[in-house]
C-alpha cells in the first residue's frame, strides 16, 4: 500500500503542476505543452498504469478495507474528471473497462452490470466525439484550441448532423488509417520517417535519461505522411492505430507478424500467470487493454501504459519479498 500510494502521490505532484501552469493537458489533439518539464509528463500518467493494481485490491474481498476502498474511488474519480478535461474518450473508458474486466474476472460476467458498463461507455463515446467535432470546428475556424466547457457550448445541429459519420469513422479508425497507409505507401520514395517498434522502446525511456528522445504522439507527421492532414497544419493530430502503424513501418507482411507475436506474448502470459490471484488478473486485465488501446491508438502509448504497470507491479512484488 505504501508503494501504491507514493506512485500516486508522484502522479498526482505532477498533475497538479500541469494545473497550476495553466494547462490542463499532456499532449491534447490540438494544442501542445511547451512549458513542462519532461519528468511531469513522464511520472503523470502513473496513476493509469497503477490502476489495474488498485481495482485488483478493490475486488478481492480478502485485501478490501476501508484504504482499498478510498484508493479506488478517488483514483476514479481523478482518472474520469482529467480525462473529461483533456477531452479523451479512451482516458474515460479506460478505467471503467479495467473496472468491468476485473470484476467480470471475480465475480463472473453479470448481465446488469455489463448493460451498465456498455451504455456507460456509449454515452462517453457519444458525447466525447461531439465535444471533439466542436474543437475541430473551433481550431479550422480560429487556428486556436478550445477547452471541454467551451466546445460543449459551440455544439450546435451542423455538429449533431455529422456526429454519425464522425462515430463511424472513429470506430472504423483502425480500417480507414490502414487503407490510407496501404494506397499512399506507393508513392513513398523514402524511408519511414520512424520505425513503431524502436519507437516503442524508446518511450519507455524517461526524458531525462534521453534528452533527445521524440515526443510520443507522432499523430500530426503521420497524418501529412499518409495525405490526410495538410502539410501546413501543425497542430491537428489522428490516431493512426498499430495497425497502420505497423504496416508503415514494415508492410503488410509485418502486420501479419505482428498480430502472431501479439497473439502469442498474450497466450503465454495466460498460461504462465495465475488468473486466480492479483498479479495474473492484473497482468491479463493490462495486457487486454493494451490491445484494445493499441489497435486504435499510437502503439507506443499502449505500450507505455503496459511497461509502466509490470514496473510498479515488480517493485511492490519485490518490495514484499524482501519484507517476508
Amino acid at each position: 500500500m505504501f508503494t501504491i500510494l507514493a506512485f500516486l502521490a508522484i502522479s498526482y505532484a505532477s498533475k497538479f503542476q500541469l494545473f497550476i501552469s495553466g494547462s490542463l493537458i499532456i499532449e491534447d489533439k490540438y494544442a501542445e505543452v511547451q512549458n513542462i518539464s519532461s519528468s511531469v509528463k513522464y511520472f503523470s500518467n502513473f496513476d493509469i498504469a497503477l490502476f489495474p493494481i488498485v481495482a485488483a485490491l478493490f475486488f478481492d474481498k480478502k485485501e478490501n478495507n476501508i484504504t482499498i476502498k478510498a484508493i479506488f474511488w478517488v483514483t476514479l474519480s481523478i482518472m474520469i474528471i482529467y480525462a473529461v478535461i483533456q477531452g479523451r474518450r479512451f482516458g474515460i473508458i479506460y478505467p471503467l473497462l479495467i473496472t468491468f474486466i476485473i470484476h467480470s474476472i471475480y465475480n463472473g460476467i453479470k448481465t446488469k452490470k455489463t448493460i451498465l458498463f456498455i451504455s456507460l461507455s456509449a454515452s462517453v463515446f457519444f458525447s466525447m466525439t461531439a465535444i471533439r467535432l466542436s474543437q475541430a470546428q473551433a481550431v479550422v475556424e480560429t487556428g486556436e484550441s478550445i477547452s471541454v466547457m467551451s466546445a460543449i457550448k459551440n455544439i450546435d445541429d451542423d455538429i449533431l448532423d455529422n456526429l454519425t459519420q464522425s462515430l463511424i469513422s472513429r470506430i472504423g479508425n483502425p480500417y480507414i488509417m490502414l487503407n490510407h497507409v496501404s494506397y499512399h505507401k506507393n508513392e513513398l520514395y523514402r524511408e519511414p520517417f520512424y520505425n513503431v517498434a524502436t519507437h516503442a522502446m524508446t518511450s519507455v525511456v524517461p526524458r531525462i535519461f534521453y534528452p533527445e528522445k521524440k515526443p510520443i504522439s507522432i499523430g500530426n507527421e503521420f497524418g501529412k505522411e499518409i495525405g490526410v492532414i495538410s502539410i501546413n497544419n501543425h497542430i491537428t493530430k489522428i490516431n493512426p492505430g498499430w495497425p497502420a502503424e505497423v504496416s508503415y513501418s514494415y508492410g503488410l507482411i509485418g502486420v501479419s507478424l505482428f498480430f502472431f507475436f501479439t497473439i502469442g506474448m498474450i497466450k503465454l502470459a495466460y498460461q504462465y500467470f495465475n488468473v486466480n490471484n492479483h498479479i495474473g488478473i492484473i497482468v491479463y486485465a493490462s495486457l487486454f487493454t493494451f490491445v484494445f488501446s493499441g489497435f486504435q491508438m499510437e502503439f507506443a502509448f499502449a505500450f507505455n501504459t503496459l511497461i509502466k504497470t509490470i514496473f510498479v507491479l515488480f517493485v511492490i512484488c519485490f518490495i514484499h519479498k524482501r519484507e517476508s
